[in-house]
């Protein structure tokens, strides 16, 4: 019994795979938003860092103490300037008692946030190709620097060839995102958040690392804020490019033909031809209708073959083989026409055909047919 049924099995699979081969078409696509915000293509872009009163807060409370420090030690000194020169002399011999130098104690700046400058957070993380930046379009991108967050702590490590004391800083940074349309209502927001830590020098005594702490504890902030930010302002490039921009990617398709000799299946080859014209005027916005106006040209002839599909005959002119990979050719002309329905259902008619077959093209597919058709419903 196993002897007949591997031959069977090695039939089967010839016959659905040796007649059909890939082409893959490589081409300009001209992408559309996710998030439409504006008929002009104008938006206003606008950053808010929302730490600033804290930052000023900390300012005005750093020069506040060191302007007390300061008032009381010129108090000092104006009162030693009037006592008698024999209390003077008295109080430096007996007691050691100097002149006051009229300077108080100054407290150092702690860490603040970098006051980021609106070019540098704008060029790194927002800009677009199709969007027109305009101080008075109606249409608003507004891109949120958040407040860094940072704890630090004291680490000594212990071992058979000595003693270590050092400093680590952890920390997140974000930016959020807003996006408003031309009636000022919000269409997409979104909101990155990385972390990211540093250790900072080695000590050989924890005495010499609390020395140098508030120090190394500023400097590792600032790098520790930067390293976040960068991150932040790649990914939310990302999130703009894809989400709400115009842009021309570089994408193939693959079409399906039939290996042909006999010539019984020239026109379902004839389509490659109109398929690969048709996808070449995607490139272009202005051209775009031409190439949908070819690809709708194939459909017809991919329906009138799966009328001929012979589900139980392995040597049908159409058999399961040719009938899977023409519903994944008609599936692209669907989605490339806004047939997003009928797109589906050339997806569940390959799940019947053979439901573990060519399973991580399906899903390529089915990403690219969501994603096509949020895009066309946005705007339309």
């Amino acid at each position: 019994m196993k002897l007949l049924l591997l031959p069977s099995l090695l039939i089967t699979v010839f016959c659905l795979g040796q007649k059909m081969s890939k082409e893959s078409i490589k081409h300009s696509y001209f992408q559309t938003p996710k998030y439409y915000l504006s008929k002009n293509k104008q938006v206003k872009k606008e950053v808010v860092l929302t730490y600033l009163e804290k930052n000023k807060s900390i300012v005005e409370t750093v020069d506040e103490i060191n302007k007390t420090n300061n008032e009381k030690a010129q108090q000092k000194l104006d009162d030693y300037e009037n006592e008698k020169t024999s209390k003077k002399v008295v109080d430096q011999l007996l007691f050691g008692k100097k002149k006051p130098s009229g300077k108080g104690s100054h407290l150092e700046l702690p860490f603040t946030q970098k006051e980021w400058a609106r070019g540098e957070i704008l060029t790194n993380s927002c800009k677009t190709n199709g969007l027109i930046e305009s101080s008075s379009a109606e249409a608003r991108v507004v891109i949120s620097v958040l407040e860094f967050r940072a704890t630090d702590k004291v680490s000594d490590n212990h071992s058979k060839s000595g003693s270590s004391y050092s400093l680590n800083v952890e920390g997140t940074a974000g930016l959020e995102l807003k996006c408003y349309n031309e009636n000022n209502e919000l269409v997409f927001s979104r909101t990155t958040v990385y972390e990211y830590n540093r250790t900072g020098k080695s000590y050989t005594s924890s005495s010499a690392r609390d020395k140098a702490y508030s120090k190394d504890v500023k400097s590792l902030k600032f790098e520790v804020e930067k390293a976040c930010m960068k991150k932040d302002l790649k990914v939310m490039q990302g999130i703009i490019t894809d989400n709400i921009d115009y842009n021309t990617i570089e994408k193939k398709t693959v079409i399906y033909v039939v290996n042909d000799k006999k010539g019984v299946y020239t026109e379902i080859n004839k389509c490659l031809e109109d398929f690969n014209k048709g996808l070449q005027y995607f490139s272009m916005e202005e051209t775009y209708s031409r190439g949908k106006n070819l690809i709708e040209k194939v459909i017809p002839v991919y329906e009138k073959e799966l009328e001929g599909y012979e589900p139980n005959n392995k040597k049908a002119r159409i058999n399961k083989g040719v009938a899977f990979s023409l519903y994944l050719n008609l599936c692209n002309a669907y989605i490339y026409t806004n047939q997003y329905d009928k797109a589906k259902e050339c997806l569940i008619q390959c799940k019947i055909i053979d439901s573990k077959k060519s399973t991580k093209e399906i899903k390529k597919i089915k990403l690219f047919l969501e994603d096509h058709k949020s895009r066309f419903e946005a705007i339309k």
